[in-house]
């Protein structure tokens, strides 16, 4: 039995992959936030899924001794959202006739700016750091791509040679569910790319039919964990906050491109954005950039 509820999480985490695009890092949180309600579960005897005993009570019972574990209100709110997308999925699979989840709502969660580098402290990371192995030039190469091209860590790290258009210059993005979207490059970041391409990255394919533009072990790409510590590492080396994601990199050209100007429905379009108000988090980062424009576009000025 505990061997058939491991393979209906693993069922779940590859539609959850592969159908609806969520990136790695957010479905393991959900695979562990769905195990902490499973032990919640079978303390009373009550199996995660296809026990006719299981109801949205005791679902509640469980969110509601989450809010008492001094959790963050953003943690609850994923627990939640795990639960609604893992019963949602289990009664369109025909797994369960009822979701016990249907009725649950999601607590409104404190808006939180963005963390993000200015534009001097992206300089510096990139332009201070210095690689000394062709595994650091190519995470280097990686997060050039993730900032000048505004990409989640998934969609960069999945990359293959295919999306990438070298007459254009230009990517063919995979994003959230599934969505594509065509990135330009800067001619600067161009050059970069198709060096690291010539050069550096043949030397790294542990197997010629990898086609992943960072490749890792074998046929596979470089792993999430692998990249974000490489992040880590570089942050450190050049003395910015440790604090630095990727998605930090993101949220970074999202505001560099709104304070010099770029309307946001283009920034919106540039990061995958399905709702622009999304997109708007990034508006409230810095407001110096809206005086400016302001005064520069102004017909009266």
């Amino acid at each position: 039995m505990k061997h058939q509820k491991t393979d209906i999480l693993h069922a779940f985490s590859e539609y959850l992959l592969k159908i609806k695009g969520y990136s790695y890092q957010t479905v393991k949180s959900y695979i562990s936030d769905l195990k902490i309600l499973q032990s919640f579960l079978e303390r009373q005897g009550i199996d995660l899924i296809g026990d006719e005993k299981l109801s949205s009570t005791h679902l509640r019972r469980f969110i509601a001794l989450q809010s008492t574990l001094n959790l963050s209100p953003k943690t609850v709110a994923r627990r939640i959202a795990a639960i609604k997308s893992f019963y949602r999925w289990a009664k369109k699979s025909g797994m369960i006739s009822n979701n016990p989840a249907q009725a649950l709502s999601t607590p409104k969660i404190p808006s939180n700016l963005p963390v993000f580098l200015s534009e001097s402290e992206a300089e510096t990371l990139f332009d201070s750091f210095n690689p000394k192995t062709l595994k650091e030039h190519r995470n280097l190469i990686l997060f050039k791509v993730v900032y000048g091209c505004g990409l989640r860590i998934s969609e960069a790290l999945n990359l293959k040679i295919s999306d990438y258009d070298s007459y254009s210059s230009q990517f063919k993005i995979k994003g959230k569910g599934k969505k594509e979207r065509i990135i330009p490059l800067p001619y600067k970041l161009k050059v970069e790319l198709e060096n690291y391409l010539r050069s550096i990255r043949p030397e790294l394919l542990e197997d010629s039919a990898n086609e992943y533009i960072f490749p890792g072990k074998k046929e596979n790409h470089l792993s999430d964990t692998a990249a974000r510590k490489s992040l880590r590492n570089m942050v450190l080396s050049v003395g910015l906050s440790a604090k630095i994601s990727p998605h930090a990199l993101r949220h970074s050209l999202a505001t560099h491109l709104l304070a010099r100007g770029v309307d946001v429905r283009i920034v919106q379009e540039i990061l995958g954005h399905s709702s622009l108000n999304t997109t708007q988090v990034y508006t409230h980062t810095d407001k110096s950039w809206l005086q400016r424009i302001y005064m520069k576009t102004h017909p009266r000025n």
